[in-house]
């Protein structure tokens, strides 16, 4: 028999071998060479000794590498912050994901799905050749002992797959004390192992079932902490301003604003506004759950702990200031976002749509007879106005009010670039409404996160997309208008949105024993800063750095 015609009746392990490659794409996993031998070794002990199981295998990760793949090809492996995106996200914002995905990585998934079943029956046919080949050839056995060896070895090169990286990590942990002084997650070190190890047969569910109980847990302390009393130490309160007003935008990149230097004329009242503007300060997360998660609830970086009970809200409340919380991003009544339920904190809120059905492209503007409103409140007491947009949120041309006059890289892009230009404008006329009033007002924004480039390669395919990954998908503007401004600023200073809500205390006049001591937020600090990445807290300076692209 020839070499080829040997190898053609081995070719069912080159098939299994490109499905456990694709297969690592497919579930957001760097294909690596030890992992992947380590898969591919597990699954062809299953063929030989466990067949039904190999089946069973190879169908459910075919079928869900199928389904996950336009999703994990732009943001990795499962992880909390598509647990939240699951949950939380509206049917409408649903469809405007699925919008976003280019047709091909469809295609992708639809061709992978039917290679699952190809692989199965290529291994039937296999296996019934081997029982034809064993029937005519009885003789010729194989030295018990190399099948043992052969075994053994395998399962080593399994098991080195499975504990390699979790045990560098562990080590790491270990060094400065962390996994002996932390049983919970993300710490334990069962989590350890589970998200470190890339031999995902055997950890992936795992996976799933700890982003999911992470989340619920989280969701569960949040919802008991926000019934009860907060613990907020308010020692005075002395606001230099009638009506506090904070903005908090969507998916925006600091460097796309010509304001903080972009070659585009979209923050033309910014330009010229006699505001702070504050370069250095960073979102805590990539996504919107995350994100403001960390900033408007109380946050203890020693511990990594969040205090629900302690937010924006309930500080304003105790100060004895009356709230109001408007909003573009969206009610659903039955699975309440994170906002949504420190929204129905407020004396008063009000949400554009419901249920993602209702008014489904409601504009930004359209809360602005909502906020005069507010304004001309007769109150006697400091108000606080929170009004959360929906900004620049994908899909970027959905979100156009009027006409796009920009020119960048593509339409879509070219949208982006619009949006914040109607952010521009959004803001200004809000400006406008308070001095209307007379009385003295300080307004306040920030973007609950940035975005990062995807497909630069593609001029016609690039886009903006959450990313862990990159440091612009933190950097996001930070500025502060107020009445008595008279010259625009732009300060350099080191800052965390996890710390936002001392800022947000020292901004409106309110001291708090939680901060006694503590230096000024609006100081900055010289400690390291750290994000939340996807799944873990990280070093800032550790990611990538991912530069504005020029228009060609």
């Amino acid at each position: 028999m020839s070499f080829l015609s040997k190898l053609w009746q081995k070719r069912f392990y080159f098939f299994l071998l490109i499905f456990c490659v694709i297969n690592f794409i497919s579930l957001g996993y760097r294909v690596l060479l030890l992992e992947t031998l380590s898969v591919f070794f597990l699954f062809i002990l299953l063929y030989k000794y466990l067949p039904k199981i190999f089946n069973l295998g190879i169908l459910v990760y075919g079928i869900l590498g199928a389904f996950l793949f336009p999703a994990s090809y732009y943001y990795g492996t499962f992880q909390l912050a598509m647990v939240a995106a699951i949950m939380e996200t509206n049917p409408s914002e649903a469809g405007e994901f699925l919008a976003t995905i280019p047709w091909y990585l469809y295609l992708y998934a639809v061709l992978f799905f039917f290679y699952t079943f190809f692989v199965i029956s290529q291994g039937r046919k296999h296996r019934q050749a081997l029982k034809q080949v064993s029937q005519r050839i009885t003789y010729r056995r194989k030295n018990p002992l190399t099948k043992v060896i052969g075994i053994l070895l395998a399962l080593a090169v399994i098991v080195y797959g499975l504990i390699h990286k979790p045990l560098g990590v562990a080590k790491e942990l270990a060094r400065d004390g962390t996994i002996n002084q932390v049983r919970e997650l993300p710490q334990s070190k069962a989590f350890i192992l589970v998200e470190n190890s890339r031999v995902y047969p055997l950890v992936y569910p795992f996976k799933v079932f700890y982003a999911f109980k992470l989340y619920f847990e989280q969701k569960n302390k949040l919802e008991q902490g926000l019934t009860k009393e907060s613990s907020w130490q308010v020692l005075d309160v002395n606001p230099h301003y009638k009506n506090y007003i904070v903005i908090v935008g969507e998916s925006v990149r600091q460097d796309f604003m010509q304001v903080y230097g972009a070659p585009f004329a979209n923050t033309p009242y910014l330009n010229k506004a006699p505001a702070k503007f504050y370069h250095g300060y960073l979102s805590a997360s990539q996504a919107t759950y995350t994100s403001l998660l960390y900033t408007l609830y109380r946050f203890e970086p020693t511990t990594e702990q969040v205090y629900s009970e302690d937010n924006i809200l309930s500080l304003a409340k105790k100060a004895g200031f009356t709230s109001y919380w408007f909003s573009n991003q969206g009610y659903s009544g039955k699975f309440d976002s994170l906002a949504t339920k420190l929204a129905l904190q407020a004396d008063k809120s009000h949400f554009l749509t419901f249920n993602g059905f209702e008014r489904i492209r409601s504009q930004d503007n359209a809360l602005l007879p909502i906020i005069q409103r507010a304004l001309n409140d007769q109150n006697t007491q400091p108000r606080l106005i929170v009004v959360h947009m929906i900004g620049s949120h994908p899909v970027f041309c959905r979100r156009i009010w009027d006409g796009v006059e920009f020119d960048y890289v593509n339409k879509e892009l070219s949208c982006y670039v619009e949006t914040i230009k109607q952010t521009d404008s959004f803001i200004e006329q809000i400006v406008q409404m308070a001095q209307a009033t007379g009385e003295s007002y300080s307004l306040m924004y920030f973007s609950d996160h940035g975005l990062a480039y995807s497909h630069t390669e593609d001029a016609n395919e690039m886009t903006l997309i959450h990313s862990p990954d990159f440091k612009q998908s933190y950097q996001v503007p930070f500025f502060v208008i107020s009445s008595d401004n008279q010259e625009q600023e732009h300060i350099n200073f080191q800052q965390s949105a996890t710390n936002f809500l001392q800022g947000f205390a020292e901004w409106t006049g309110i001291t708090l024993g939680q901060y006694q001591g503590y230096p000024s937020f609006w100081l900055g600090t010289e400690q390291p800063l750290k994000v939340f990445a996807g799944d873990k807290w990280v070093e800032f300076n550790s990611l990538k750095e991912q530069k504005f692209i020029p228009a060609k």
